[in-house]
């Protein structure tokens, strides 16, 4: 049963297709798997759920209280830093200001909710960008001569 490679080891083939099967087997496994979790995602969207916002979902209410408060925390002080609450209300259709950004660091345990209610409370307060009310609407980001211009 056993074999001699070049290299002088035995290799036991009956074990090594044994093995094979089984992994083959588990791989077929995993893919219909991945297939049924596919599904799935597929009918929560065909409901109206967001397939990133489930998936990150899912993703935080397993991870350990700590590590999930860790998470949120550097996320929100990266969001911060990145300027991704400066966007304002997507639905409102006066753009506003960007309100300052925050100066001291995100405390650790600090809730992603608290600091997202933070920042509404503040847009909706803000004053729109443009003083003309027929200016033309632009979307995303302004271009570099708009920011130097503000």
């Amino acid at each position: 049963m056993a074999e001699d490679s070049s290299d002088g080891a035995r290799i036991n083939i009956s074990k090594l297709k044994g093995l094979v099967r089984r992994i083959d087997s588990k791989k077929a496994l995993a893919d219909l798997a991945r297939s049924d979790l596919g599904n799935l995602y597929q009918e929560a969207e065909d409901y109206g759920f967001n397939r990133a916002a489930l998936k990150m979902a899912l993703k935080l209410r397993n991870m350990e209280d700590d590590k999930r408060n860790d998470f949120l925390s550097a996320l929100a002080a990266y969001c911060d830093e990145l300027g991704v609450w400066d966007q304002g209300d997507l639905f409102d259709h006066q753009p506003k200001t960007p309100k300052p950004r925050r100066e001291e660091p995100v405390e650790p345990g600090y809730r992603l909710g608290q600091l997202v209610s933070e920042r509404r409370g503040q847009h909706s307060e803000a004053a729109p960008l443009s003083a003309e009310p027929d200016a033309p609407k632009r979307r995303g980001r302004p271009r570099k001569t708009e920011e130097l211009v503000q």
